[in-house]
C-alpha cells in the first residue's frame, strides 16, 4: 500500500493579504495629486497577467468611482504584487477618499481590505485661524 503525503499549505493555502497602503489608513493632508499604492501577498501566487480575474478595487469619493489608471507589478506568480492607481485627474481638495481592494487566490482563498484618507486643503485658500488677543487696560486714578 502506498501512501501520498499532501502538503496543506500547496493545496489549501492560506488567504491573501492586503499590506503597504499609501497613503494609509487615517491619513490627513494627503497630497491631491497622489497615486495610491497597495500590495496583495500569497502564499499560493496571483498569476501577474491574470491579475484582473483575481483582484477587484474601487476607489471613491463619496460613494463616485474615481476614474484612473492602474500599474501591477511583480513577479508571476505574484507572491507580492504592488498596485499603483494614478487617479485621471488630481484629487479634490478636503475630500475623504475611500478605498476597497478583494483578493482571491487560484484556490478561491478570499480577503478584503478597505482604508481611507482625506486629501490636503487648498493651499491657495487655506488661511489659519485667527487668534484672538487679550487687551489690557490700566487705570489711572
Amino acid at each position: 500500500m502506498a501512501r501520498v503525503f499532501v502538503d496543506d499549505a500547496v493545496t489549501n493555502g492560506e488567504p491573501p493579504y492586503i499590506d503597504q497602503q499609501d497613503p494609509g489608513d487615517g491619513d490627513i493632508g494627503v497630497s491631491s495629486d497622489t497615486d495610491i499604492v497597495w500590495h496583495v501577498n500569497d502564499d499560493i501566487g496571483i498569476p501577474l497577467g491574470d491579475w484582473e480575474d483575481y483582484v477587484d478595487f474601487t476607489v471613491e469619493i463619496a460613494r463616485t468611482d474615481v476614474s484612473g489608471a492602474i500599474t501591477v507589478s511583480g513577479t508571476d506568480p505574484g507572491y507580492d504584487l504592488t498596485f499603483t492607481f494614478d487617479p485621471d485627474d488630481p484629487l479634490p481638495y478636503g475630500a475623504t477618499i475611500e478605498v476597497t481592494v478583494d483578493a482571491e487566490d487560484t484556490f478561491g482563498n478570499t480577503c478584503q481590505e478597505s482604508w481611507s484618507f482625506t486629501v490636503e486643503n487648498d493651499p491657495e485658500t487655506n488661511v489659519a485661524p485667527a487668534s484672538i488677543g487679550v487687551i489690557k487696560a490700566g487705570f489711572v486714578e
